[in-house]
């Protein structure tokens, strides 16, 4: 997502209106919901409350519009200038590598889209969704609560770093905060629009790819992270013999006889130390079989299933995760920390590199649309650039429609 400019209302209406997924990233609307409808009636009283409230306390570092809470400050700028200044040596270095790694996504980007449809006329088996994230439509419930926190750490880190590449440059930030949309929240900078387009070409390019540049370095860090699961909550958790049931599929053997969060130690007499025993177990398992499962429960016994994609395998009907066992502290968070704290982990990773390469796609008003004309002012006239840039933007916008439409008439939308 771009960082904002002057005009910040437009800009995300602007945003709203353009954003679409690419390779499984999308318009950033999130609703928590237990029941759908109910809770999209109590979003909708509680956003017509604010609107209420906000024609009776005004403030002025407060802004509301539709779904939207804007709460501008020019306290955050000192810590902006204070990390420019204090890590100028980094920031100096990262600029213009960040600058090279965003072509390279653009890029990267462009190419996807293309070979994807390609794939979809010719090789279907190859080709990979690229849909809208709506909830209720494309996002499961499980799924959403999930997304906020990953969510909320990339655009702040995402505004965050612009903000510093700014300074770093010498422009102004005429004010920073914190934004709610719908209920997602973030952060924004919003940068003097006279200091940006009157600096130079290369002080431009590197203020509009520090964004995704950042989004780069967050998903490879929460990639290590998940690598390296086992030591990261080490402190408080250790791997047991088991598996942690972290979901029971619905219309399955599993249903009302497993539970969430049960632990399955063994099934048959054969016990269980990693997934990769109870997968390679239960390849073997046909329809029909007797399973006694020895759980933290006590003995169940249900007979497997037919598996949704190969009637001839058995199945339960449960995701599995490892088990970790508390220790110490980690009783107190119980034995499903770990599978949320890891799903957070798997989003942020995988939002952030996504994002990355969707916000270097030369589309208004993402900022691979700017950096891209930046670079074109480097060797051609503003009228040359004007024409190439609509005719760029035409063919990647429809490139990237064409994608959603294959998508849904090849067999819908997934929900995730």
């Amino acid at each position: 997502m771009k960082y904002l400019d002057t005009h910040l209302y437009d800009e995300f209406k602007k945003i709203f209106k353009w954003t679409l997924l690419t390779n499984r990233v999308c318009l950033l609307c999130v609703i928590v919901m237990t029941d759908f409808w109910t809770i999209l009636v109590y979003l909708l009283a509680i956003w017509a409350g604010i609107y209420l409230i906000s024609y009776i306390v005004r403030h002025p570092s407060l802004e509301i519009g539709p779904f939207m809470i804007f709460f501008r400050t020019k306290r955050f700028n000192k810590f902006i200038n204070s990390i420019a200044r204090k890590f100028s040596f980094i920031w100096r270095l990262f600029a213009p590598v960040g600058v090279l790694i965003s072509l390279v996504l653009m890029v990267y980007g462009f190419y996807f889209l293309v070979y994807n449809i390609f794939s979809y006329l010719f090789l279907p088996q190859d080709a990979l969704p690229v849909q809208p994230l709506i909830p209720g439509v494309t996002i499961s419930f499980s799924t959403l609560t999930y997304l906020l926190i990953p969510l909320a750490i990339i655009l702040f880190t995402h505004e965050l770093m612009h903000g510093i590449i700014a300074r770093l440059n010498g422009m102004r930030i005429k004010s920073s905060g914190l934004f709610m949309i719908f209920v997602l929240p973030g952060g924004f900078v919003e940068i003097d629009e006279q200091d940006l387009y009157g600096s130079s070409i290369e002080s431009r390019e590197r203020v509009f790819a520090a964004g995704s540049f950042i989004n780069i370095i967050t998903a490879i860090f929460a990639l290590l992270l998940i690598i390296n699961f086992t030591l990261v909550i080490s402190p408080f958790f250790t791997p047991s013999n088991g598996i942690l049931i972290a979901s029971v599929t619905p219309n399955s053997p599993a249903e009302n006889v497993l539970h969430q969060w049960d632990i399955l130690y063994g099934i048959n007499g054969t016990q269980f130390g990693n997934l990769t025993a109870f997968y390679s177990y239960m390849d073997h398992v046909r329809p029909g079989d007797l399973l006694i499962l020895n759980t933290s429960r006590g003995i169940i016994t249900i007979y497997a299933g037919h598996h949704p994609s190969n009637a001839s395998r058995g199945f339960i009907g449960i995701l599995p995760f490892p088990y970790y066992k508390p220790i110490g502290l980690g009783q107190l968070l119980g034995v499903s920390f770990p599978y949320h704290l890891y799903s957070v982990l798997n989003w942020l990773w995988i939002l952030a590199l996504n994002l990355a390469v969707f916000n270097m796609l030369p589309i208004p008003p993402l900022d691979g649309d700017k950096l891209l004309y930046a670079l074109l002012e480097r060797a051609f006239q503003r009228n040359t650039v004007n024409k190439a840039m609509n005719y760029i933007r035409t063919i990647t916008f429809t490139i990237l429609l064409v994608n959603i439409l294959f998508t849904f008439f090849s067999g819908g939308f997934m929900l995730l």
